[in-house]
């Protein structure tokens, strides 16, 4: 498995597995020492009498670990090829000397699993992620974790309050199939059916003062609907998607229910500036943008702040058969979907010779581009674009910028789109971004522009190739595949927030399911059960649910259950129950 060395300005070096990068790009040891303080402050809270590193990377958080000199250190490194890579890079005997045991080799975590552990702190090597040694060894980790007497992960019960609309309505959709395929209870809320309600707010006025003060109560109003489910609820984890309807206040009235609060902020920071008041409500805030993005969140906010790319989801990313009609319908030798940012309608006039078509809406006075919009420039769902991505001979990639033409020379987080098109098995070409060599390599099947005239090239030059083109293709699937779906974005979500606050997850436990009670309900609970699908939650108002999305007379089981739930709500619920 691949691993690289950079250099910082000053020659420092950083280390990557995978094309992750560990170590802070810029300052891997400053970096590495505000990891250890947080280190340092979760041991304390648990009394943790040593502190045990899964991965030992080039040394940097085991250096600043020992600076603090509080606790006996102990690193266990599965490969042993990192190990020699970091001795090589770094004079790390002063190190090796301080540390109270060092385990190297394959068999490194599966031994040290099998011995008493008692009383030492877990930690991840790199909050936020599981490296590449931590992947390859999960079950003995967790026969790790379980000796040490952090939890026994089960899974967790998950809210997901999705915005009314936008980019980031999908990702809500899809990151909450992918915590349910991790087996963690989710509800969704999705509060896109209150978009119309949003839209119908003209009614009233069409000032734009007016407008945004009507906008702030409809939000008030959603904000008050999450704390109601927060408290009838009780999730473990509140995970909300960018433009959530979630302001300062109801957001500070949700930490003091004692759930977790968690952002996902899939847009650029430069642009949304709106984080600023929120993020010091949030516990965590998770941004797919980069380093300077990173910086300026945690200046504002007081919790965990990390970095999350984008991802695909299989389900739904997928390859298609598409038919000589649907080819027509949806295909074209080269394609765009997304929004008519400014860059794009300039720097997509280059594409005018080609049989090119844009899929897309906001494309106001799109100019000498408005024979190539299809369908008057409204929404393209997910769905469709899954039929363009794969109808498209080369599907054109360009990152949004409010303040450039073409390719922004300042852009580092990578869009949807990116993993999209990758796990459709279809071909792009893409802006380079800071952040896509971190998670597309050399070789990945993805073809890079680093201006529109490159960009213009290189679509010329795949066209005329499309045994190469299908051979990136399946490349980049792969990647997206065996890395970048939604799963891997929720597991290393939930590792995060298991690794920041291991004692608010100790012990926590998944409600019971349909599933967990046929085997051990009688005969006449029995046969109501056998009638709902098995991962319904054992809950009154889940049954009811279920209930109510059934036909015909109700027998003597489902009538009791419905009284039991109007029962519940109009009186034990009032009382406070």
């Amino acid at each position: 498995m691949g691993w690289s060395v950079a250099r910082t300005a000053v020659g420092d070096p950083v280390l990557s597995v995978e094309g992750q990068r560990i170590d802070h790009p810029a300052d891997p040891a400053a970096g590495a020492r505000r990891w250890a303080m947080g280190v340092v402050e979760r041991a304390d809270t648990i009394s943790a009498s040593s502190i045990v590193l899964i991965g030992f990377g080039l040394g940097h958080q085991v250096t600043a670990l020992l600076e603090l000199g509080q606790r006996p250190i102990v690193v266990i490194e599965p490969r042993l090829d990192l190990l020699a890579c970091a001795l090589g890079e770094r004079d790390l005997r002063t190190v090796l000397e301080s540390l109270a045991e060092l385990r190297a080799g394959d068999d490194a975590v599966s031994d040290f699993a099998a011995e008493s552990a008692a009383g030492r702190e877990w930690v991840d090597a790199l909050p936020g992620l599981l490296t590449t040694s931590q992947r390859d060894h999960a079950d003995a980790l967790e026969k790790v974790r379980r000796r040490l007497g952090l939890g026994d992960q089960r899974p967790l019960r998950i809210s997901i309050v999705s915005p009314l609309y936008g980019g980031s309505h999908p990702i809500a959709l899809a990151a909450a199939r992918g915590l349910s395929r991790l087996r963690h209870q989710v509800e969704l809320l999705d509060l896109s059916r209150f978009q119309a309600a949003r839209q119908a707010l003209d009614l009233f006025s069409t000032k734009p003062s007016a407008r945004l003060g009507l906008e702030a109560g409809l939000t008030q109003v959603l904000g008050r609907g999450v704390l109601a489910h927060v408290r009838q609820r009780r999730p473990d984890v509140l995970l909300a998607l960018a433009q959530a309807p979630l302001d300062a206040e109801v957001l500070q009235q949700i930490g003091r229910e004692g759930v977790l609060r968690a952002m996902w902020f899939v847009e650029d920071h430069r642009l949304m500036d709106y984080w600023r008041t929120v993020a010091p409500h949030y516990d965590a805030f998770f941004s797919i943008e980069g380093p300077a993005a990173l910086a300026a969140i945690s200046a504002h906010g007081g919790g965990l702040v990390a970095h999350l790319p984008c991802a695909a989801d299989p389900e739904l990313h997928r390859p298609l058969e598409i038919g000589p009609g649907e080819r027509r319908l949806w295909g074209s030798d080269v394609s765009f979907v997304g929004a008519g940012y400014r860059n794009r309608r300039e720097g997509l006039r280059r594409f005018a010779d080609f049989d090119f078509r844009i899929w897309g809406n906001d494309w106001n006075q799109p100019g000498p581009l408005a024979g190539f919009l299809q369908r008057g420039g409204r929404r393209v769902s997910s769905e469709e674009a899954v039929r363009i991505f794969n109808a498209t001979r080369v599907n054109l990639n360009l990152h949004s910028s409010a303040w450039c033409d073409g390719v922004d020379p300042q852009g580092d987080f990578v869009n949807p789109r990116t993993f999209e098109i990758a796990a459709c098995d279809a071909f792009q070409v893409v802006d380079r971004r800071a952040g896509l060599a971190s998670v597309f390599a050399e070789g990945d099947g993805i073809a890079v522009a680093t201006s529109m005239d490159e960009m213009r090239e290189l679509t010329r030059h795949h066209l005329a190739r499309p045994e190469e083109r299908r051979a990136h293709a399946a490349r980049a699937r792969r990647r997206v595949l065996r890395d970048h779906t939604y799963e891997h974005r929720m597991a290393d979500l939930v590792a995060a927030l298991r690794t920041r606050w291991p004692e608010r997850f100790m012990g926590a436990r998944a409600l019971a399911t349909v599933a967990d009670a046929k085997g051990r309900a009688p005969a006449g609970l029995r046969e109501f059960l056998a009638r709902l699908p098995g991962e319904t939650p054992l809950r009154l108002d889940a049954l009811a649910r279920g209930i109510g999305q059934g036909s015909g007379d109700l027998d003597d089981a489902e009538g009791l259950v419905l009284f039991l739930h109007q029962f519940s709500d109009l009186y034990l619920a009032e009382a406070g129950r």
